[in-house]
């Protein structure tokens, strides 16, 4: 990976504004891994999920007519919600209670 891609990436996990070619950047992130996994024929739905892990809901919501496409855009906010899950505890953020005592 290109060093500048490791600053970039420290500074989403830190919540830092990002420069126009950094958006850009992190804008392409999930571009490559689908182009290889549409290669193997039983990941072609694993790849679309990485393809739209970053689009909004509300832009493919209606887009799938059959359920495997609501399963694909399903999978997709899954990956979505985990990178924002990640993203919050790299900023020290929990999901975990602490007890009250």
């Amino acid at each position: 990976m290109h060093h500048a891609a490791l600053g970039t990436a420290d500074k989403v996990y830190a919540g830092e504004e990002l420069s126009e070619e950094e958006t850009r950047l992190c804008a392409r992130h999930p571009l490559p891994g689908p182009r290889s996994l549409r290669r193997i024929a039983r990941l072609e739905s694993t790849a679309q999920m990485i393809a739209w892990q970053q689009k909004p809901y509300r832009e493919y919501a209606s887009e799938p007519e059959d359920v495997a496409g609501h399963l694909v855009a399903l999978g997709a906010q899954m990956l979505h919600v985990a990178i924002d899950l990640d993203r919050l505890a790299g900023r020290g953020f929990s999901l975990v209670r602490q007890s009250r005592r």
